[in-house]
């Protein structure tokens, strides 16, 4: 696996506590739920189907097919390994999503997204189901993702500077042995206000994987993760940020004031 650092949130979900139970089970049916996950289910799509192994893994295929994923939770990081396959157009990852709660649409924005392509992501938010917002220009992946190889994808999902704004950012490691190397981080500076209201997210609220293409099949996914951030976890990036300056200046002071010590005393000799 890369490197992970550490995170003071909190674990919300993990597909290990299900997907390694040693049973096979394939979903089919929209709105079919894993038997033995009550917050895991499929959607939409054509030819959908969610295998899963026993052994930790997941088989996702179906153009536009959707698993959803119960997390109830406002700031948050997916993460999961994966492959590129022929046929597979790009991996659209969405987090706090309420896209399918009911009516009015303010009930039910449909979460921040970031469309993965093998040279490419695109940012969107979807206001609510079939209404989409970009919300920046393309970034560039450098190296392009390569087919029928793992790899490692983070993606964040957080309010900053007191909740008014949104920041999202993707990670990528090539492979198991690779570093995370941040793509892009972008910054929605006007949100919904249907996107930023805390308890609402708390109470009822979905993570998703979706993949579109025109024939990907038995898409796998290891190892996948959302995790809770917490409330304040922009400030608490900040204020760590700042502990290391203050630490690495401090060491620095202290370095000089040796250095300048040790001078003085060979001039008076």
């Amino acid at each position: 696996m890369p490197t992970i650092s550490n995170n003071p949130g909190s674990q919300g979900w993990q597909s290990d506590w299900y997907w390694k139970n040693g049973i096979q089970r394939t979903l089919y049916g929209h709105g079919e739920v894993d038997p033995y996950d009550s917050l895991l289910s499929i959607s939409n799509g054509d030819r959908r189907k969610l295998f899963l192994d026993g052994y930790g893994r997941a088989y996702h295929s179906g153009d536009k097919s959707r698993i959803n994923i119960r997390t109830n939770q406002i700031n948050s990081v997916m993460t999961f390994s994966t492959l590129f396959k022929t046929g597979l157009t790009s991996l659209s990852l969405r987090l706090r999503s309420r896209v399918d709660e009911p009516s009015p649409n303010a009930n039910r924005f449909g979460g921040y997204v970031a469309v993965i392509y093998t040279n490419r992501i695109e940012w969107y938010r979807q206001d609510y189901l079939g209404t989409y917002t970009s919300l920046a220009a393309n970034s560039t992946i450098t190296p392009n993702i390569e087919l029928d190889k793992k790899q490692y994808i983070k993606f964040f999902c957080y309010n900053i500077e007191d909740d008014t704004k949104v920041q999202l950012q993707v990670k990528i490691a090539l492979n198991e042995t690779a570093r995370y190397k941040t793509i892009a981080t972008i910054t929605e500076n006007t949100p919904l206000t249907s996107a930023m209201d805390s308890p609402l997210y708390r109470n009822e609220s979905y993570s998703h994987i979706k993949i579109n293409g025109s024939g990907p099949n038995d898409i796998l996914y290891e190892d996948l993760r959302i995790q809770d951030l917490g409330g304040d976890y922009y400030k608490r990036a900040v204020l760590e940020k700042l502990e290391v300056i203050k630490t690495i200046k401090a060491s620095f002071d202290i370095r000089q004031e040796k250095t300048f010590t040790r001078t003085t005393r060979f001039d008076i000799e």
